[in-house]
């Protein structure tokens, strides 16, 4: 999933998140802090703090995740305490949007 920085979509995720790295399943009904890795996966045993690793290796202050399965774009920033998006402030945003009620 190409990322659009600045204007640009040269950016691609942190390895954790890009293939052919193992995929990550995950309901956004339910907040990041749920997030729990199969024991078939190499990362069994891991929780979300896992997670709190930057989104991509050009560390990143603010992105912009644009995706043809949402009619709407994401503004991402990191999180308190954060100095760069990390993956699970993408997590965390992707899950506050879908709560939210359209009208």
């Amino acid at each position: 999933m190409p990322l659009n920085i600045n204007g640009t979509q040269n950016a691609r995720p942190y390895p954790f998140l890009a293939p052919p790295s193992v995929p990550l399943v995950y309901d956004l009904h339910y907040p990041p802090t749920s997030l729990r890795f199969p024991s078939s996966s190499p990362f069994a045993g891991c929780r979300y703090e896992f997670l709190r690793v930057p989104l991509t290796p050009e560390r990143h202050r603010q992105i912009w995740l644009i995706s043809p399965d949402f009619p709407w774009a994401f503004d991402i920033s990191p999180s308190a305490g954060e100095e760069v998006v990390t993956c699970l402030d993408v997590l965390s945003t992707l899950h506050m949007a879908v709560q939210t009620q359209l009208n």
